[in-house]
């Protein structure tokens, strides 16, 4: 099951949120080494989790095994804060129509490689479900270059927004992906299943007036 939180529906997934934070700290600090995160308790958090967040994670009977971070970028986001360095020769989008990808992780038991990891790309095609919904321009993220690479082979129409910084596989830049028809059917065949990944409470494909409250919150 894939669902999407928010500040309206957030005291209903107490639980998975938890186990979100609790699979970051696994994946980026125990696993990934990132540095200068804050981590307590076996979770990892920063200041831009919180009521104005939206996540995106997929459950597999009681597990949260895969999961997304989304911020609205009307406001400081971890790409306009913390990796602004990697914007270099097209202005980053922002406003209210944009949202921020962040903090995508999979459980290390599910797959090693993005080619061969179905939850990173069924989180993609929900939050492109959610932006089609909710009528968005465009997501930002900074992401991996190989798998920069690897959703420029889909035909996304993802397009980076600076140079690579690091090496070998930390290699990594920032990227915009438009929020267009075009770009879900490109993930749907890549995936080769084209049924809606993100459903309601109602166990029905999210709705425009669901995605325009998430976008509200």
């Amino acid at each position: 099951m894939i669902f999407l939180i928010n500040a309206a529906n957030a005291a209903l997934y107490a639980d998975e949120i938890e186990q979100i934070q609790s699979l970051r700290f696994e994946v980026l600090v125990k696993d990934l080494k990132w540095e200068g995160l804050t981590s307590a308790g076996g979770l990892e958090s920063d200041r831009f989790d919180g009521p104005s967040a939206v996540y995106i994670g997929i459950r597999e009977s009681d597990e949260v095994v895969a999961a997304i971070r989304l911020n609205k970028a009307d406001r400081p986001t971890l790409t306009s804060e913390i990796f602004s360095h990697l914007v270099q020769f097209r202005a980053l989008p922002v406003g209210e129509r944009v949202f921020d990808v962040t903090r995508l992780v999979v459980s290390p038991g599910r797959g090693k490689t993005f080619r061969k990891n179905r939850y990173s790309f069924d989180l993609l095609c929900a939050a492109m479900e959610f932006g089609l919904a909710g009528k968005l321009d465009c997501f930002t993220a900074v992401m991996p270059t190989r798998f920069f690479e690897l959703l420029q082979h889909t035909g996304s129409g993802i397009y980076p927004l600076g140079f690579p910084a690091g090496t070998g596989a930390d290699e990594h830049l920032a990227v915009a992906i438009p929020v267009v028809p075009r770009t879900l059917d490109c993930l749907y065949r890549f995936t080769g299943n084209s049924e809606p990944r993100l459903l309601s409470l109602q166990g029905a494909p999210l709705s425009a007036r669901e995605a325009i409250s998430a976008l509200s919150a």
